[in-house]
């Protein structure tokens, strides 16, 4: 169902699994670098320092690199402990839930889940349906900023989803969680300017939505299952919590329904409990 924690932060896609991997990889291999780097100083400092004409005992090459080594190991043990810790907990939560699944790994429980089961379906959505001026055939353009606000600071509600609709058909064209939006009326604010004197088109062409929000959303088709939307979640480079369900399964396709990252998680308690 829809997302109903009392506004629960839901995180941004720059702090996905993917962006976490390639942080902690980056730090431990620049700081492996680094200690080979002065590990092989230490060890050759002498013949440098001969070649050099280097006085070694105005230099304590030694101390320094003691001093060094335990504040760079402790960094690297840092990131590398905040990585597998929660690599760790994730795992301990999909053992906890197997075995009060009966033993039932999770993915197979969610396999056997069809998405139309579990989905928000498209009437029951609150939504925005973008709309576009006269002059300006941008979607979005006719849609105030503030419609996006209201979404959110609606009670239970932390994400905004946002619809062309075509005849009596709903497409996808973006979603933005309470978190970008604020982070966007923080920085018109900066600007002197008042967030009602913006759309939600201008919103959306605004580089904080394109480096945070933009292409951060899966889709799966209607005979899909729960398991197929966790994995398009997992997959997608962005780090995607949410996944709309259309027709065919591709984003240019009807809107069917929507699941949230948090739906699979509740659905998984659920079951776990009965």
């Amino acid at each position: 169902m829809t997302d109903t924690s009392s506004k629960a932060k839901t995180g941004d896609p720059g702090a996905s699994r993917e962006f976490r991997e390639k942080l902690s990889l980056t730090v431990f291999q620049w700081s492996f670098g680094f200690i080979a780097v002065m590990t092989l100083l230490v060890l050759f400092f002498p013949f440098i320092a001969k070649a050099a004409s280097i006085d070694e005992t105005t230099l304590n090459h030694k101390d320094i690199y003691m001093a060094v080594l335990p504040i760079l190991s402790g960094w690297v043990g840092g990131v590398l402990g905040f990585y597998f810790s929660d690599r760790a907990a994730e795992a301990r939560g999909e053992q906890i839930l197997q075995a009060q699944n009966g033993g039932i790994p999770l993915s197979e429980k969610l396999r056997q889940v069809p998405v139309t089961e579990v989905m928000v379906v498209r009437d029951r959505i609150k939504k925005i349906i973008l709309k576009t001026t006269d002059t300006d055939l941008r979607p979005g353009s006719g849609n105030n900023f503030s419609e996006l606000r209201d979404v959110v600071s609606s009670r239970g509600f932390t994400r905004a989803p946002m619809f062309v609709q075509k005849g009596a058909s709903l497409f996808f064209r973006a979603i933005a969680h309470e978190s970008v939006i604020y982070k966007y009326e923080s920085i018109i604010r900066d600007k002197g300017k008042h967030p009602d004197s913006v759309s939600i088109a201008d919103f959306l062409e605004s580089d904080i939505y394109r480096e945070r929000a933009a292409d951060s959303t899966a889709f799966v088709s209607q005979n899909a299952t729960l398991e197929d939307a966790k994995a398009r979640m997992q997959n997608n480079a962005r780090g995607a919590q949410d996944v709309f369900v259309t027709s065919t399964g591709e984003a240019n396709a009807p809107v069917i329904g929507w699941i949230t990252n948090m739906d699979i998680l509740r659905w998984s308690i659920a079951r776990a409990e009965d």
